[in-house]
């Protein structure tokens, strides 16, 4: 009878339903239907992380079916033989945030427990379907996020089956897979080396990446921070100034000029300093900059968020100011100011492949700071083109050492900085080619201060920019 109960129940688990509610990974049996199964349609367009991919396209993917079936499906426009799918129970706040860095108020659904799908062919990469409803599911796939409501409930697995089989094979121009192609790219980087000086120190650099579709075109370097503005470049420096006993730090702004255009107007710099005061650039962006300002008599580091437009005020933003008052991520303002004990000690660091916004809470006995992160998602001027579409936990999985990364917005590059390299690798079907197709040396222990991308005529003309000399 022992024996007997066993093997029932050997039968009863191994017929048992995909959802792992620790959200680990589980494949689903041949015998077993997908989890998510039938007929569904693309009802509307979320979200793409590239602002300058034209919605026309997008417009077009509206309407075009999906199909789950257990050993084929065919994703709005893209057949896949053999499908394997995965899933996990997520929170859906939390799951945005940290893998995508979105808000889940982007999807527009109320409840926050949901299953994250992947559907991956053994040879291509995946997609991710976030299913929130028996009948209402998200497709996430190069950037670009879909709406796809259940369109047939009732039917049958050989009507799916032959529903597919014409799908498969009709000449479909458009799909998500062929979305937001730009041939030409550029990615901007600014980095900061820390020097061997008693005084904090760093050493500031821009290197530009030029990317055609064959590849990397070229890769220039320039020994301070070239930064892309609306009217056009301007260079960014920290000047040291020692006088008697006080050592201070002067951050100047100023207008790139060709020395070959003598019609152009000198601009006075913008500038900031503050005595006995050290400063260390964490990020800059077209608008703002934020700088950690060392008190060498009081050994205090305060991060500062500042317009750069209105920089010589030294006004520094608050965290309110990087929330959105039509979204309820508002609400969680009072919570955050009860966490934050200066409103205005907030930074932009990197972290995981992504800009995220982090306070910092200074502790005056031990004189030591804690830096958390607020959990915001920043505004689209800091988030754009600021996307990972392979995670940071499968990058770190390919190379331990990779701190950081970027993927380009074509998803063909990856591009990360280990130990005191900076390597880019191709991307192909969704997976990371081995070998580098391209490297260079950029010192120990750099960190990102600056990303930008640069799509079409536009990396042309940064190109030209930044290859000429003053």
């Amino acid at each position: 009878m022992k024996k007997i109960i066993i093997l029932i129940l050997m039968v009863f688990l191994s017929a048992c339903s995909f959802i792992n509610p620790e959200g680990s990974n589980i494949e689903t049996p041949e015998t077993v239907k997908p989890p998510i199964y039938g007929k569904w349609v693309v009802t509307k367009y979320i979200y793409s992380d590239n602002l300058s991919n034209d919605n026309f396209m997008c417009k077009e993917i509206i309407g075009m079916d999906v199909l789950f079936a257990n050993k084929e499906s065919f994703i709005a426009g893209e057949y896949i033989q053999g499908p394997i799918y995965k899933t996990k129970k997520i929170n859906l706040e939390n799951y945005l945030y940290n893998k995508y860095n979105l808000n889940h108020e982007i999807l527009s659904v109320e409840n926050k427990d949901a299953y994250a799908i992947s559907i991956k062919q053994s040879d291509l990469g995946a997609y991710e379907i976030i299913k929130v409803t028996e009948d209402k599911a998200f497709i996430f796939r190069n950037g670009f996020i879909f709406q796809i409501s259940k369109s047939d409930d009732e039917i049958k697995d050989n009507e799916l089956s032959l529903a597919i089989a014409s799908k498969k094979d009709e000449n479909i121009d458009a799909s998500i897979e062929t979305l937001g192609s730009k041939a030409e790219s550029g990615l901007l980087l600014g980095l900061k080396i820390p020097d061997t000086s008693k005084l904090p120190t760093y050493n500031y650099k821009t290197i530009y990446i030029k990317f055609s579709d064959a590849g990397v075109e070229n890769l220039y370097e320039s020994s301070n921070i070239l930064l892309p503005r609306l009217d056009g470049f301007s260079e960014v420096e920290i000047q040291r100034l020692f006088k008697g006993n006080e050592t201070t730090d002067n951050l100047i702004i100023k207008k790139r000029l060709d020395s070959i255009d003598e019609s152009q107007t000198k601009e006075k710099p913008i500038q900031i300093e503050d005595r006995n005061v050290l400063k260390n650039i964490i990020y800059i962006s077209d608008d703002i900059i934020n700088i950690e300002n060392y008190d060498t008599n009081m050994g205090i580091k305060k991060l500062r968020i500042y317009e750069i437009d209105k920089l010589e005020s030294k006004k520094a933003l608050e965290v309110k100011d990087f929330i959105d008052p039509d979204k309820t991520q508002g609400e969680n303002l009072l919570d955050i100011e009860n966490r934050l004990e200066d409103s205005r000690n907030i930074g932009i660091f990197r972290q995981n492949g992504f800009w995220k916004l982090m306070g910092r809470n200074y502790n005056e006995e031990k004189n030591t700071y804690n830096d958390f992160d607020l959990n915001l998602v920043l505004p689209t001027s800091i988030n754009k083109y600021n996307s990972l579409p392979i995670p940071m936990n499968e990058i770190k999985k390919f190379h331990s050492r990779i701190k950081d990364a970027f993927i380009s917005p074509d998803n063909k590059f990856l591009i990360t900085l280990e130990n005191d390299m900076l390597k880019i690798y191709n991307i192909e079907k969704g997976d990371i080619i081995e070998n580098p197709l391209f490297e260079r040396e950029i010192g120990d222990n750099a960190d990102i201060i600056m990303s930008q991308w640069a799509m079409g005529r536009y990396s042309r003309l940064w190109q030209k920019e930044i290859s000429r000399k003053n």
